[in-house]
């Protein structure tokens, strides 16, 4: 996964040179949108990472259909403090902003940008679960593979497209992110339920 890791780090800053045409309102607002949401998904990463070594555990241990079950109440639980989080971030955005930055112009950016932000985490709790999920029974390849995939076809192009070109500005460049990370989400999620992944695993 050192390639994958690779591919999203890179893909990251060539969005971050985009989003640096739009001034430095845009940067500011993004910068300060991100650090807040690293204590919304920080939950997410948590349960995603421990549904790796759980299903890990499960399919060495020969219990694949446990896996397969708890793995759908992970996601759940995963997907639920997300969306708590966001609520509770979004009822006292006003005051955390302003913890940041007292531009009004800003402020209201990222705002606008907190309220957004429930479709890329919504999608990211569904990806961190399901590809940890799959990767913990043995399936690498095929989240790896779609994951550099989708942040350059879908996210940086969707951002592309959506916030230069359409001249949604950052609100683009966040609907092709939450695009990118919901889509992948749907597909692992597709991708566990076939159950394709068992025969995968290491132990047999």
């Amino acid at each position: 996964t050192a390639g994958e890791s690779l591919s999203y780090n890179i893909s990251q800053i060539v969005i971050m040179a985009m989003i640096s045409t739009l001034g430095t309102y845009a940067m500011s607002a993004q910068v300060y949108t991100m650090t807040i949401l690293r204590f919304v998904f920080v939950s997410a990463v948590a349960i995603g990472t421990a549904t790796q070594i759980k299903a890990g555990y499960l399919v060495g241990a020969r219990q694949s259909d446990v896996a397969y079950r708890k793995v759908f109440i992970y996601q759940l639980v995963a997907t639920t403090c997300s969306m708590l989080m966001i609520v509770v971030v979004n009822l006292a955005k006003h005051p955390i902003v302003r913890i940041f930055t007292d531009i009004p112009d800003v402020h209201a950016l990222v705002c606008t940008l907190l309220l957004y932000s429930a479709y890329i985490e919504f999608g990211r709790s569904l990806n961190l679960v399901y590809v940890g999920a799959l990767k913990g029974a043995g399936d690498v390849r095929f989240p790896v593979l779609y994951g550099i995939c989708s942040n350059w076809g879908i996210m940086v192009l969707g951002s592309y497209i959506l916030g230069l070109r359409c001249g949604l500005g950052l609100v683009g460049f966040w609907l092709g992110i939450g695009t990118d990370e919901t889509t992948r989400g749907i597909v692992m999620f597709f991708r566990w339920r076939s159950q394709r992944w068992k025969k995968h695993a290491l132990v047999k």
